[in-house]
């Protein structure tokens, strides 16, 4: 092993004030700080993002399916997209698509244009909303 490289067990350790954070090492200790929309930093292309993937089959093999994400941006805007595939009627897709771009989006929140994404038990249960037209 390098001298200058800690052992792999070490990565596993809780981030500490004015310590090592990074991949495999854990910033945010309490699942409610962590999982729910983070602050951004001043950078033009900050971004905090979600996004949930479903699908279930049923006796016919004709599932249904839902995508829907949120890059939340500086200045308002986020990239956000919503897909549901419904047996019978095929996919639908939120208005703006292909066009991901989305304005109005609220400090802290997760969608804009219809599209909202909500944490409500963390690390376990989200609640998913689109309100508008699909085509």
């Amino acid at each position: 092993m390098c001298a200058d490289k800690q052992p792999y067990s070490s990565k596993n350790r809780a981030a500490v004030a004015g310590g090592r954070a990074g991949q495999g090492v854990k910033a945010i200790a309490d699942p409610n700080l962590m999982d729910r929309a983070q602050p951004l930093s001043d950078h033009a292309k900050a971004f905090d993002a979600v996004f949930f993937i479903s699908a279930r089959a049923n006796e016919q093999d004709k599932g249904i399916y839902v995508v829907m994400g949120c890059e939340r941006r500086p200045l308002s805007m986020c990239n956000g997209l919503f897909y549901i595939g419904l047996p019978g009627k095929g996919m639908l897709c939120s208005k703006k698509l292909p066009d991901t771009v989305l304005f109005g989006a609220e400090i802290g929140e997760f969608g804009a244009e219809g599209i909202k994404i909500t944490p409500e038990v963390p690390m376990k249960k989200w609640t998913l909303k689109y309100k508008g037209d699909m085509w």
